[in-house]
């Protein structure tokens, strides 16, 4: 588990930086995350174990929100090519909004709970004296991020052509579909304590359920 979620960051690092297709850079990401998710498990330590079950929740709402932002997208404007895809901010300020958070979200910039997720499950690298692949860990994190940021910000800020400005439109309750990423950002901050203990028995039951491993702390209360 812990080989191919490295591989699958690894890979798909460079899937990420090369893509021009906005509904591929969002698969491949997932790819990204399922690896993230493998590597947590495949450390087997409780607190990587409990990074790994907290990343699903995360991944399952910021990329969720995301596809649905970039199909709304992609319907509106006809093509799902990144070059083509420009200026968001500057006619569908919501949705732009919305894009941008969920970037953050997604790429586990603090305080969302995707930096909680991933800072155990490098930690769990580096207690199980991993520290090689704790480094490269971060270090692929960072490169995809700055694809991204790459991508994302070319989408949201670019200049857009005057036709597209003029067609389209949309109201304020669009940002309704912000609330899968705010709950991230929210969970980011504090986790409720009946969450967290509902993340420790899942840990202890995957660890064999022996209830010998104790319930880890509720970790966002350390940052």
């Amino acid at each position: 588990l812990i080989a191919f979620g490295m591989i699958s960051l690894g890979v798909m690092m460079a899937f990420i930086l090369l893509q021009k297709d906005v509904k591929r850079l969002l698969a491949y990401s997932s790819v990204e995350h399922m690896g993230i998710i493998a590597l947590g498990f495949g450390i087997g330590t409780p607190i990587a174990v409990w990074g790994a079950c907290f990343h699903l929740i995360f991944h399952a709402l910021a990329k969720g929100n995301l596809f649905v932002i970039i199909g709304r997208l992609v319907q509106m404007l006809g093509t799902r090519q990144i070059l083509r895809i420009r200026g968001i901010m500057s006619f569908l300020p919501y949705t732009g909004l919305i894009m941008l958070m969920g970037l953050l979200a997604i790429t586990g910039i603090p305080p969302f709970g995707t930096f909680t997720s991933k800072i155990s499950i490098i930690t769990g690298l580096f207690e199980e004296g991993l520290p090689f692949l704790g480094f490269l860990m971060a270090l692929f994190l960072a490169v995809i991020f700055a694809g991204f940021l790459y991508h994302f910000l070319g989408m949201l800020f670019g200049k857009p052509s005057e036709r597209k400005m003029k067609e389209n439109a949309e109201g304020a309750q669009v940002l309704w579909l912000g609330i899968p990423v705010l709950l991230v950002f929210a969970l980011g901050i504090f986790v409720p304590e009946s969450l967290n203990q509902a993340l420790n028995q899942v840990v202890d039951l995957i660890m064999g359920g022996g209830g010998g491993y104790g319930e880890l702390k509720n970790i966002t209360k350390l940052f």
